[in-house]
């Protein structure tokens, strides 16, 4: 007799990043279901991960990070940026670099463009909403504070820059 250990699973996911971890969670919220969650990296156990911008000590460390560098960025005369997200369960939102992105409109439309129909920014926006709800308490974004003389001195570059 095999144990339920034993037992072949059901959902294979690899990645236990943000959207795999969430999977995960949920498909195996029905008892019958047997869930495996495959991991590249570790568990993020330092206290780095939990601390704001401990990223920039993760990053000097070598593990719980994937790095990659982007191709050579028109916009920066051909530069090429450092990349780097969470290889930890949990993925990138373990690493608190305490910033939340909404992307752009344009984004999903250009995956709609693609043939995935039902993906665009106004389908997914009330999803968007509810994640943001801070009644809920899921996430409360907000705009960062910038009051320093160098965040405004940033400011007013990107403003004569033609940047928002």
């Amino acid at each position: 007799m095999t144990s339920r250990a034993d037992r072949p699973r059901d959902v294979v996911i690899v990645g236990g990043g943000t959207a795999g971890a969430v999977l995960a969670a949920r498909l195996s919220e029905d008892p019958a279901r047997r869930v495996l969650l495959i991991e590249a990296g570790p568990e993020a156990r330092s206290p780095l991960y939990r601390i704001p911008l401990g990223i920039g000590r993760l990053r000097a460390a070598r593990g719980g990070l994937w790095r990659d560098t982007s191709a050579p960025e028109p916009g920066l005369d051909g530069r090429q940026l450092d990349l780097v997200t969470g290889r930890v369960v949990g993925g990138s939102a373990a690493i608190n670099g305490m910033v939340y992105l909404r992307p752009p409109a344009a984004d999903f439309d250009r995956w709609v463009a693609r043939g995935a129909t039902g993906w665009d920014a106004n389908a997914l926006a009330p999803i968007f909403a509810r994640m943001e709800d801070t009644a809920q308490g899921t996430l409360a974004p907000r705009l960062a504070r910038a009051d320093h003389d160098l965040d405004q001195a940033f400011l007013r570059a990107c403003d004569a820059a033609g940047l928002r």
